[in-house]
C-alpha cells in the first residue's frame, strides 16, 4: 500500500495596511474583512447559511450595495494589485467541489458587489467610500456562477468585494482569477496575507522584512487572547520566523533614522591594500594563491584561489567594478577590520556589514568538511572596553555566493568616539574564507515598527493503518464487481474522531466516487485512493488500495474410462495432461492453478491435492476439480467433478488353433474361415459384450474374416477382443497354412514276367518318383 501525507511549507509576506482581527471563518462584516490573493490558485471556503447560527445573516447598514436588493450571509474580501493589467474573476457557489476545484453538486444562487480602487492605507470600511461612485461591478442574477473584471488595474490599488449567499443553503463558494498568468493580465499581491492556516506538523514562515530595518525582535502572545506578548528564549531576531503552533505573533522592527558612515571600499580594478583609514591584523595579499591570514581589497574574486567562487561582484548596488574586502581567515584569532568613528553620546546606533562566504563547495577541494565562517561584531571604547558585541553564528559555505547582512545594536553611553571591530570567530583551515562589503553605521529610530501575525494550525489527519486490498471472486458467472470501499474506513481512521473528518474516495483516474458503498470496478483491477480531510479540507492524508475483480469459471470435464491393462485393479493417469485442457476451456494456463481432489470438501479447501500420475482404482473414482486464480489465490471454482471408470479387458479363454488347408487343384485359392477360433478364445464370455476383429500380418484389419484369402503359403493372423466400449482389448495370434498337392504325369510302364509266375517285383519310388515330382 502507499500512504501519502502532504507536507507543506507556508511562507507569508507581510504588508501592513491596518490592524486586522482575522479568524478562519469568512469575514461576515467589514471589520473582519479577509485579504484575498488569487495567484494560480482558487479560494474555496464554506459559505455562511441559514443552518449556521454563528453566521451574520445580513450585511451591515451603511454601504451602498447597488444592485443587491438583499444581502444575506455576506463575505467581505479585499485584494491588492501587484502587477497592473486586467483581472477577470469568477465566483461559483455549489454544494460541493472535487479536489481539482470543480463543482460537483448543486449550484446555489450567489451575488456580489465590488468597489474600488482605494489607496494603500485607506480605511476600507469607510462607508462614505463604499458608494455608487466607486462601484466597479455588481450582480443580482439567479445564477450560481458570477463573473466580473477589473480593467486597467494599477499596482498598489485595493478593491473591496462582498459576496452574498442569496440561496441561503449550506455550500461552498469558490473565488478565482481566471486569467492569471495570461498576456496583459494583472495579478494580486499575496503579501497582504498577514496570517495563515496550515496543518499540524507543517511550518508557517512569517516574513517581516522591512526596508531600512536593523533589528527584528519576535514575541508571541501568552496566554492566548491576553494581549500579553513575551519574548522567545533564545531570542528570535531574524526577519523571518518559522512557527509550528497556533497563536498570535508580533515583530518589533527597529529602523534606521540616519546613515552616519558607510564603507563600500570604492571602485576600481586590480588589487589594493587600502582600507580607507581602517586597520587589520591580517597581511595584505600580493599574488599567487591567497593564504590563511591574508586580506585584499579588489573588484573580483578571480585569481585569488581556485576553490573560491569565480567572477564574484561586490554587494554595493549600482556601482561598476565595485571593490570588496576578501579575507582568508587564519587559525589564530585576528581582526579583519577596526575603525574609530566619532558619534553622539547616549544615542542608539546600528553597526552592520554584508558578508558572504567565498569557498565554492562545488569545487570539492575541502571534501565535505569545509570550515564555515563566523564573525564577531564588537563595539569598543577607544581604550578597548567592550560596549556591545555579538556573533553571526556559522555562515555556511555553498555552491553560490550568498550575501547576508548582519547587525549589532548599541548605545554610545558617555562615549563620543567608538571603535567598530570585526573579529574572526572560527578556526582557519579549508574554508572560513569570506568577503565583506557595505559596512554601515546608522542612527536608530527610537520608535520601532510593529507587525502582528496569526498562525492557525489545523489537525493533520493520518492514515493510521494502511487500507486492505479488496477482492471480489466471480466463480459462478453471476457475481458482479461492485465493491463497498467503506470497509477500509475503520483501518484508515483508527483512533481519530470520525466526526472530525470527511472521507472521500477517488477512482483510478482521480475522479471522485459518488457512492463508495457500491462502486463498480473499471476493468479487473483498479487503484482506489481514500482521502481523510479535516473539516475545512485544508489538511488531508491519502492512502491507496487495490480492488480486484476476478472471474474463475472452470470448464466441464467429461467422464473418463481407462483400461486396467495389467488386471491389478488400478491404473496410473496423468491428470494434468488428460484434463487441464478441458478445465481451462480456452483460458490462459498462466492465470490459473488446477488441482484435483478425492472429495468436495478437500477441493473446497485445497487440501490433499492428488499427485500426477495418479493411480485410479477400479471400478471407478469421483474426482473433484479446484480451479484457482493466480491473481487472487483466494478465488476458486470447485463446481466441477468427473468420474474415472476402471474397466477390465476381455480374456483369451484358450489359445486359437492354427488353421491349414490342402488342395490338389491349382485353380482353387486358399480361403479360410477365421471365425472358427472365436468360440475357442471367447470361452464362457458373452459375445454380446465383446467386439472381435482380425488383422493380417501387416496389421491391416481383415474386413471379411469368414472368407479370408491367404497370401502365400502361411500367414500369422491376429485376433483381437475389445470390450463393447472400446476401452480394453486383448490379442492372440494363430497361423493359417495353405498346401497344394499336384502330381506329375506318369507314363505307363511295361514289366516282363521273367519266371512266368504271373507277377514281378518293382521299386515304385525309384521308378516313378521323378515323374510324380515333375521337377
Amino acid at each position: 500500500m502507499r500512504i501519502f501525507t502532504p507536507s507543506r511549507l507556508y511562507t507569508v509576506l507581510f504588508l501592513l495596511l491596518f490592524p486586522l482581527a482575522q479568524s478562519f471563518a469568512q469575514g461576515g462584516t467589514c471589520s473582519s474583512i479577509e485579504p484575498f490573493c488569487a495567484g494560480n490558485q482558487a479560494l474555496i471556503f464554506a459559505n455562511c447559511n441559514n443552518q449556521d447560527p454563528d453566521c451574520v445573516t445580513t450585511a451591515e447598514v451603511g454601504p451602498d450595495y447597488g444592485c443587491l436588493f438583499s444581502q444575506p450571509y455576506p463575505a467581505w474580501f479585499y485584494l491588492q494589485i501587484d502587477e497592473g493589467g486586467n483581472l477577470n474573476f469568477t465566483i461559483t457557489q455549489n454544494t460541493s467541489f472535487d479536489v481539482n476545484g470543480n463543482p460537483t453538486g448543486t449550484g446555489l444562487d450567489v451575488d456580489f458587489i465590488a468597489w474600488g480602487p482605494f489607496a494603500q492605507g485607506s480605511d476600507l470600511c469607510d462607508y462614505s467610500q463604499l458608494q455608487a461612485q466607486n462601484e466597479i461591478a455588481c450582480s443580482y442574477s439567479a445564477a450560481p456562477v458570477e463573473s466580473f473584471s477589473i480593467i486597467g488595474a494599477q499596482p498598489g490599488e485595493i478593491y473591496v468585494l462582498v459576496i452574498t449567499n442569496f440561496n441561503q443553503s449550506p455550500g461552498f463558494i469558490k473565488l478565482e482569477q481566471t486569467n492569471a498568468g495570461q498576456q496583459g493580465a494583472g495579478s494580486t499581491d499575496c503579501s497582504i496575507l498577514a496570517n495563515d492556516t496550515a496543518c499540524d506538523g507543517d511550518i508557517i514562515t512569517f516574513d517581516a522584512t522591512t526596508t531600512g530595518a536593523v533589528a527584528y525582535n519576535w514575541t508571541y502572545e501568552s496566554p492566548a487572547g491576553s494581549g500579553n506578548y513575551v519574548p522567545f528564549v533564545p531570542a528570535e531576531t531574524n526577519p523571518t520566523l518559522d512557527v509550528t503552533v497556533s497563536g498570535s505573533y508580533r515583530c518589533e522592527v527597529t529602523l534606521t533614522a540616519a546613515l552616519e558612515f558607510q564603507e563600500t571600499f570604492n571602485t576600481g580594478t586590480g588589487i589594493s591594500c587600502n582600507l580607507n583609514g581602517a586597520s587589520t591584523t591580517y597581511s595584505c595579499y600580493t599574488g599567487g594563491v591567497m593564504e590563511d591570514g591574508e586580506y585584499i581589497v579588489t573588484n573580483t574574486s578571480n585569481g585569488l584561489n581556485g576553490g573560491w567562487h569565480q567572477n564574484m561582484q561586490d554587494h554595493t548596488i549600482g556601482d561598476t567594478n565595485g571593490r570588496m574586502l576578501f579575507v582568508n581567515a587564519d587559525i589564530p584569532v585576528g581582526e579583519f577590520y577596526r575603525r574609530t568613528i566619532a558619534l553622539d553620546p547616549n544615542t542608539d546606533y546600528s553597526f552592520s556589514a554584508w558578508i558572504s562566504t567565498v569557498y565554492d563547495t562545488d569545487s570539492g577541494i575541502c571534501g565535505g568538511n569545509s570550515v564555515p565562517s563566523n564573525v564577531r561584531f564588537r563595539i569598543e571604547t577607544p581604550a578597548g572596553g567592550i560596549i556591545q558585541e555579538t556573533v553571526t553564528g556559522n555562515i555556511p559555505n555553498g555552491p553560490d555566493p550568498d550575501w547576508q547582512e548582519y547587525f549589532i545594536l548599541f548605545n554610545t553611553g558617555s562615549n563620543s568616539d567608538i571603535q567598530l571591530v570585526l573579529i574572526n570567530n572560527a578556526p582557519g583551515g579549508c574554508g572560513n574564507d569570506l568577503v565583506i562589503d557595505d559596512i554601515s553605521l546608522s542612527q536608530v529610530n527610537s520608535t520601532p515598527e510593529i507587525f502582528f501575525f496569526e498562525a492557525i494550525f489545523l489537525p493533520q489527519p493520518v492514515i493510521e493503518t494502511a487500507p486492505d486490498d479488496l477482492n471480489i471472486c466471480n466463480n459462478n458467472g453471476l457475481t458482479l464487481g461492485i465493491f463497498d470501499l467503506t470497509v477500509n474506513e475503520p483501518l484508515a481512521i483508527g483512533t481519530q474522531d470520525p466526526a472530525e473528518l470527511n472521507v472521500f474516495y477517488f477512482d483510478g483516474a482521480g475522479n471522485p466516487i459518488a457512492d463508495p458503498t457500491a462502486h463498480t470496478i473499471t476493468g479487473t483491477s483498479e487503484t482506489i485512493t481514500i482521502r481523510l480531510e479535516e473539516l475545512t479540507g485544508l489538511c488531508f492524508a491519502e492512502g491507496t488500495f487495490e480492488i480486484i475483480y476476478t472471474t474463475v469459471i472452470a470448464g466441464p470435464v467429461d467422464d473418463f474410462i481407462v483400461c486396467d491393462s495389467d488386471g491389478n485393479g488400478s491404473e496410473p493417469i496423468n491428470l494434468a495432461a488428460e484434463f487441464d485442457g478441458q478445465v481451462l476451456n480456452g483460458q490462459a494456463a498462466a492465470d490459473f492453478t488446477i488441482t484435483y481432489h478425492n472429495t468436495q470438501a478437500e477441493a473446497n479447501t485445497g487440501a490433499n491435492p492428488l499427485s500426477s500420475p495418479y493411480s485410479a482404482s477400479a471400478p471407478f473414482e469421483n474426482i473433484f476439480v479446484r480451479f484457482t486464480s493466480t491473481i487472487d489465490p483466494n478465488c476458486s471454482d470447485t463446481n466441477q467433478n468427473f468420474i474415472i471408470n476402471i474397466t477390465s479387458p476381455p480374456i483369451i479363454a484358450a489359445p486359437p488353433v492354427d488353421l491349414a488347408q490342402c488342395s490338389s487343384d491349382v485353380t482353387i485359392p486358399g480361403i479360410f474361415d477365421l471365425t472358427v477360433n472365436e468360440a475357442i478364445v471367447l470361452g464362457a464370455q458373452d459375445p454380446a459384450d465383446i467386439v472381435i476383429t482380425y488383422y493380417d500380418a501387416l496389421g491391416s484389419q481383415i474386413l471379411f474374416p469368414g472368407a479370408y484369402t491367404i497370401t502365400g503359403v502361411s500367414e500369422t493372423i491376429t485376433i483381437r477382443l475389445d470390450d463393447i466400449l472400446g476401452n480394453c482389448f486383448v490379442e492372440a495370434t494363430f497361423m493359417i497354412t495353405y498346401t497344394q498337392a499336384l502330381s506329375g504325369e506318369v507314363e505307363d510302364y511295361n514289366l516282363c514276367d521273367l519266371d512266368g509266375s504271373g507277377d514281378e517285383p518293382i521299386d515304385l519310388p525309384v521308378t516313378f518318383n521323378t515323374q510324380v515330382l515333375n521337377g
